[in-house]
């Protein structure tokens, strides 16, 4: 066990050490999974970006919600590819349940995000997949968490 994480740790750092540029400065484009929305991401330096993410959760019939998310994800290539990049983040979201009976209508939570994006060489596409759960603060009796919110992204880049 204690291998693993040292080589884990030993990755992490030297993927932060050898940090190279995007390919692009900002994206926007479609985001479906769990839910349809739509996506703009705009990089504040070589690895970190900004992302804001408008959606409509359509899985949860009962639960049915228009949301905003704001994250800051940090971005680290993976080498052997160009193009290829994992990466984390974290963020906010906020919004209003669709034909709430509860009379707790709105929503206010914290996300954490991981994933991989991939920028085509030959064109102004990229591609993101990522597990964003979102534990809600307000909006439900309790603490709220959703751990299932999965996405695939397509944006164009520029």
């Amino acid at each position: 066990m204690k291998k693993k994480t040292g080589l884990f740790l030993l990755l992490l750092m030297t993927s932060a050490f050898t940090l190279a540029a995007q390919d692009y400065e900002r994206a926007i484009g479609l985001r479906l999974g769990t839910v349809v929305g739509g996506s703009y991401k705009q990089f504040l330096h070589t690895a970190g970006a900004l992302e804001a993410i408008l959606d409509l959760d359509i899985v949860h019939q009962s639960r049915m919600s228009v949301r905003g998310t704001v994250l800051y994800e940090y971005h680290f290539p993976i080498r052997a590819v160009d193009g290829l990049a994992w990466y984390i983040g974290a963020g906010i979201t906020a919004g209003a349940k669709i034909g709430d009976t509860t009379g707790k209508p709105f929503l206010f939570g914290a996300d954490v995000l991981g994933g991989v994006e991939y920028k085509l060489i030959t064109l102004p596409l990229c591609f993101a997949f990522d597990f964003d759960p979102k534990l809600y603060f307000v909006g439900y009796d309790a603490f709220h968490l959703d751990p299932v919110n999965v996405g695939l992204t397509m944006r164009y880049t520029f």
